[in-house]
């Protein structure tokens, strides 16, 4: 049988031009962001559970992501934070949801600086669980820029939305005259638990102004404003950031 020329039919035609358009408008939707916010996806899994008795409500998000390096080997990040936050955080989801005693679908949003957590899943009686995906903010990467802090990327407006670290941190070193941090350093910060409640409490015991990594490396080892008071009351003189540390590790308190 030979291959015959024919001319495409006036269907064939339109499906050609109309792939053509959707493929021109796909590039316009994403045309000037970011390729880190193009390639990556963020999403995981979060867990609520509402402790009545304690008067909290306790918060998971869990994520897990894969990269390969140079030599095509892969490797695994799984992270996870948990911490109390209002029943009015999770915007969308009402006490009957919550607290139904055959279970409900539900949907709800957990709105950051740095971007919202679109949640999906089931409740029931108190305890909730599914998916969510992050869409990040523009706006406050726009933000963080103007102030000379630096441009964010995906990743690091991710960090910053699951740390719940936004402009009070930025706000509250500035205030204190701290020398105004990189993107880099100010997304660590928020790794590591450095908020800005904890910042104006060190202040308040007299440790202010204080590089960066002293901050992040204090939190990092549990050197709280209690045992900073602790340690405070029991000591002739000033203990330097390097002591406090020292001392909370050898549990001295």
């Amino acid at each position: 049988m030979e291959w015959q020329n024919r001319r495409p039919s006036r269907a064939a035609r339109l499906a050609s031009v109309t792939i053509a358009l959707a493929a021109l408008a796909f590039a316009a939707l994403f045309a000037g962001r970011p390729a880190a916010a193009q390639s990556q996806d963020f999403t995981g899994q979060w867990l609520v559970e509402y402790r009545t008795g304690e008067g909290k409500t306790s918060l998971t998000l869990r994520h897990r992501s894969t990269r390969r390096d140079a030599s095509g080997g892969e490797h695994v990040n799984e992270w996870n934070t948990t911490r109390n936050v209002s029943p009015e955080s999770l915007r969308g989801l009402s006490a009957g949801q919550a607290d139904s005693a055959s279970g409900a679908g539900v949907r709800f949003e957990i709105r950051r600086d740095a971007g919202t957590f679109v949640c999906e899943g089931w409740f029931r009686q108190g305890k909730g669980s599914g998916h969510f995906s992050f869409v990040p903010d523009r706006g406050f990467a726009s933000e963080l820029s103007r102030r000379g802090v630096g441009t964010p990327d995906a990743r690091q407006l991710f960090s910053l939305a699951s740390a719940d670290v936004g402009l009070d941190l930025l706000d509250e070193l500035k205030s204190q005259g701290y020398e105004r941090p990189t993107v880099e350093q100010f997304t660590r910060m928020g790794d590591h638990g450095v908020t800005a409640d904890y910042v104006r409490e060190l202040r308040d015991l007299g440790y202010a102004r204080l590089p960066a990594e002293t901050l992040v490396r204090m939190r990092d080892h549990g050197v709280t404003p209690a045992f900073v008071r602790a340690a405070k009351s029991r000591a002739s003189t000033t203990l330097s950031p390097d002591e406090l540390i020292r001392l909370k590790d050898r549990g001295n308190f």
